[in-house]
Order: structure tokens, then C-alpha cells, then sequence
């Protein structure tokens, strides 16, 4: 009776092993998928295709055990897309939740994306006392990442830009970037640039290697004598 609950056992690890090695096999192949539209810049298939891996990944217990890093990727990597998706009340909500929450720990790369989702949450019609303070916040925030992670360029460039908008907008004499032109704080959209007397720019292409009309056809013929 021990033997066939020793062999009952060993069936059963094998199975949950054999399961994890397909599940973390169909990860490859669907992240692979993912990478791929967000490359395209389809953001709703990149999103449904990180949730099929994360359901993929959580069926079987040994699988969340031993894949948990790749989860925990997966749901990062999630978020991201929801950056791009202009999801940004997702971000701030999950962003305030950890903040308020001992067990709940966010990775340094979401904490980036949230601050940036802070960032472009601010309105057009945030008067200048408001916009000070919560530009002065979210800069805070910019620097405890790169408190934290020196590498990351992004934060650091961020946080510089943040206080050169942060003395902008607090002086009285100047115009804030939501009063100037329509602009708002995040910068004005693309667009054409009308470039003066770019009307009168000429290309020049060059011909190459194509004969020369003008050329002669040799050296003239030589008297005899």
C-alpha cells in the first residue's frame, strides 16, 4: 500500500512537472506574440495576449510556484500596455493602493509608468498653485526611482525636466505651458513644421553613372607622316 501511494506520488509530480514544462513552453511562444503586436503597436491584441498567458501560467499550482518571476513579468509588462492604452487611472489607483498596503509591492518599472500616468493626468485647467504642487510631487517620485536605480536615464531626465517646468510655473510673471497658445503641460501635439522659405529648397539628384552626351568619341585621328 506505501509502494502504491510512494508510485501514486511520483505519477502525480510528474504530471504537474510535465504540465509546468508545457505551460512555461506555450509562455515562450505567446510572448513572442505579444512582443510582436506591441512592435505593430496593437495594443489591445499585446493586452489580451499577456492575459492568456497569465491564465495559461496560473492553472496549476506547481506552475505559479515555480513560474512565479514569469508572472509577475507578464503582469507588468501588462501594465505597460495600459500606460500606452491611456489607462492611466488604472495606474494611479494601483500606484495609491501599494502606498496604502504593507503586503502590496510594486517593481521599479511600474512605479516608473505610474509616476509618468500622474504626469499626464494633470488637467488643462489645474491653476498654478495646484499645478506647483502636484508637479513638485510627482518630480519627488521621479527621484526616490532613481534613488533607487541609478540606470534609469528615463527617471533622471524626468526629474531634470520636471524642475525646470516646476520654477517656470512658479513664477507669477511668466505664462504657464497650459495659457500659452493652446499648449498644454505636456507639450504641444505633432505636426507639420512650416519651415519659412522651405518652398524654395531644390534637390539636387545625381546622375550617376549615366554617359555624358558632350564626350567625344576618342582622341582625334592621327596624320600619317
Amino acid at each position: 500500500m506505501k509502494r502504491l501511494l510512494a508510485y501514486l506520488s511520483v505519477i502525480t509530480v510528474l504530471l504537474a512537472l510535465a504540465a509546468t514544462a508545457f505551460a512555461f513552453r506555450s509562455y515562450q511562444n505567446k510572448m513572442a506574440v505579444a512582443s510582436e503586436a506591441f512592435s505593430a503597436l496593437d495594443f489591445d491584441k499585446t493586452s489580451l495576449t499577456y492575459d492568456e498567458i497569465e491564465g495559461d501560467l496560473g492553472k496549476w499550482r506547481l506552475s505559479r510556484i515555480l513560474l512565479s518571476r514569469q508572472i509577475a513579468d507578464v503582469r507588468d509588462r501588462r501594465d505597460e500596455v495600459r500606460y500606452w492604452q491611456k489607462d492611466y487611472d488604472h495606474l494611479i489607483i494601483k500606484v495609491r493602493d501599494a502606498e496604502d498596503s504593507e503586503d502590496m509591492e510594486l517593481s521599479q518599472r511600474i512605479k516608473f509608468v505610474a509616476t509618468n500616468a500622474l504626469y499626464r493626468s494633470i488637467v488643462a485647467e489645474t491653476d498654478r498653485k495646484t499645478l506647483v504642487t502636484e508637479l513638485t510631487g510627482i518630480a519627488d517620485r521621479y527621484k526616490n526611482i532613481v534613488d533607487n536605480n541609478p540606470e534609469n536615464f528615463d527617471a533622471a531626465f524626468n526629474y531634470e525636466y520636471l524642475l525646470r517646468m516646476i520654477e517656470k510655473a512658479s513664477n507669477s510673471k511668466q505664462k504657464l505651458p497650459l495659457e500659452s497658445n493652446g499648449q498644454v503641460i505636456h507639450g504641444l501635439e505633432g505636426g507639420t513644421l512650416e519651415a519659412e522659405g522651405a518652398d524654395k529648397i531644390k534637390i539636387f539628384v545625381p546622375r550617376g553613372d549615366e554617359p555624358d552626351d558632350s564626350a567625344g568619341t576618342g582622341d582625334a585621328q592621327r596624320k600619317k607622316g
